[in-house]
């Protein structure tokens, strides 16, 4: 408590869930200064940071729920350097015991907490949302409104598109995107490949 006031702290910011967008960029940023740009920083709860400028092919499955039921229908291709944060609001593992709570009516409970009211939402099960020009932090402070709500607003996840913030999720059992780069593309092993 001394070197707090000593040091003229006052107040702590907790970034709670949200940290490890600030983490990555940190460390990307970090690395990039000390010329390392090739690799990919990743975090279990959905940060991506690829620093990758010599266009290495990467992949990133797109989850879906339905119910209590969790399939992969696509998959997202794309190359080079890109920061990619992914919402979603169930368990995908243990690792996510933290995050997630599932009553025994079996609605799920998550960490995402609508600053009005207090309540949990999420406009959709799942986003994925990506930039090849800004940050995880930047991205998901874009984003955090808009699916943290009753409902998505896709003019407002469109609008980012102008700043360069792409999104991929389902919406009633189909797979939407506003990145007009991709393309889509039947696996053998029944999803969907988006690829640039």
């Amino acid at each position: 408590m001394r070197s707090r006031k000593k040091n003229g702290i006052t107040d702590f910011i907790d970034f709670s869930w949200m940290k490890n967008a600030f983490i990555i960029d940190y460390i990307a940023d970090t690395f990039l200064e000390y010329g390392y740009t090739n690799g990919c920083i990743t975090s279990y709860d959905g940060f991506v940071r690829n620093l990758d400028d010599r266009g290495t092919a990467y992949s990133f499955a797109v989850y879906s729920r339905s119910g209590n039921e969790i399939n992969q229908p696509a998959i997202l291709h794309y190359s080079g350097t890109r920061s990619l944060v992914y919402l979603r609001n169930y368990m995908l593992s243990e690792k996510d015991a933290y995050h997630y709570y599932e009553m025994e009516d079996g609605k799920i409970r998550t960490i995402y907490l609508d600053p009005a009211d207090g309540l949990c939402k999420s406009a959709v099960n799942d986003l994925i949302s990506y930039s090849n020009d800004l940050g995880c932090a930047e991205i998901l402070l874009s984003v955090c409104s808009i699916y943290i709500a009753n409902e998505l607003d896709t003019a407002k996840l469109d609008a980012l598109t102008e700043y360069g913030i792409y999104s991929v999720y389902m919406h009633e059992g189909e797979l939407m995107y506003n990145d007009s780069e991709l393309t889509e593309e039947a696996g053998e092993d029944g999803s969907v490949y988006l690829s640039e």
